[in-house]
């Protein structure tokens, strides 16, 4: 506050301040007293000053949450109504009570969220609290191939995210393991799959790969490419699963039987220079008919001219 006061004609005196620290003085009334004394007389005018506490404001935010926890609505814990709610990824109600917080928007971390509130009096409060934000596991992981052959060494994949989490595929006929992600080709149905691996972390995530299980062609599917046989030897284990059709205009279509063969395989042996030999086959899986052809050279280009018996 200030004053000025005169002595005399043209004598006027400089106004006078003080300063009033309501922290020092503490919550009540006060009163302030002004007094001016001139050649021994007094005058002096007081007036009151009140002191208002600060509201008490606590605050407690939510509990800790992944990245894709989606937006957490109606949140509360400040006291005190009639507040607003701050800070990075919150969303104040406007009704003094709640808020709303997106984890997305507020993004990988720790956050502050304030609670700021005004009374009547026009004095403020605030309190503040954390909240921190966690990231999905990392569930990269891949098969070294995209396809594989019935006949295929069983596949493991490799984990380059989470260490921990399970195996699933879609749709069924697929035979995993759901611990390792090991894939059983020969009980698998043939068929392409999409397999997901789910993280088992505090914060699950998962990703998925396609993986192919096909019957593979046979590597003597050509004629160029014939298995050589050793007379008086059973080959075993051999399959035209996968094979490709002979009507296809390749160099190794026949004439033999009214049709060309279907799905067919190739063998070479050298014969004995007199005697017989005897070529059979036990037929085994689906198949409920097998052909045999023999032919006198292993030129591919010319079956037909060197056919010896169907």
């Amino acid at each position: 506050r200030d004053a000025q006061e005169s002595r005399g004609l043209g004598d006027v005196y400089k106004r006078q301040t003080y300063d009033f620290d309501p922290a020092a003085a503490g919550v009540g009334v006060y009163t302030i007293t002004y007094t001016v004394g001139i050649s021994g007389c007094i005058n002096a005018a007081t007036d009151a000053v009140e002191v208002f506490a600060l509201p008490i404001v606590t605050f407690t935010a939510l509990a800790d949450l992944c990245l894709d926890a989606g937006v957490q609505t109606t949140l509360g814990g400040g006291t005190g109504t009639g507040g607003v709610y701050s800070g990075t990824g919150v969303t104040d109600d406007g009704n003094g009570m709640t808020y709303s917080f997106d984890p997305a928007a507020a993004g990988v971390g720790v956050h502050t969220i304030t609670y700021n509130l005004t009374d009547g009096n026009g004095c403020s409060g605030s309190a503040n609290d954390t909240v921190e934000v966690f990231n999905l596991d990392d569930a990269s992981f891949s098969y070294a191939a995209a396809s594989y052959c019935s006949a295929d060494v069983d596949p493991t994949p490799t984990i380059t995210g989470f260490g921990t989490g399970t195996f699933a595929a879609s749709p069924s006929g697929l035979v995993i393991n759901p611990s390792s992600g090991l894939i059983d080709t020969v009980a698998s149905t043939n068929g392409t799959y999409t397999v997901t691996y789910t993280t088992t972390g505090t914060c699950s995530n998962s990703s998925s790969v396609s993986v192919i299980i096909d019957e593979c062609t046979p590597s003597n599917d050509e004629c160029t490419n014939a298995t050589p046989l050793t007379l008086g030897v059973t080959l075993a284990g051999e399959t035209t699963a996968g094979a490709t059709d002979d009507s296809t205009g390749a160099t190794d279509d026949t004439t033999c039987e009214p049709s060309t063969f279907k799905s067919d395989v190739w063998y070479t042996f050298v014969a004995p220079l007199t005697g017989a030999v005897n070529v059979s086959t036990v037929i085994s899986g689906n198949s409920d008919q097998a052909n045999v052809a023999v032919y006198s050279s292993q030129n591919c280009s010319q079956l037909d001219v060197d056919l010896i018996a169907c």
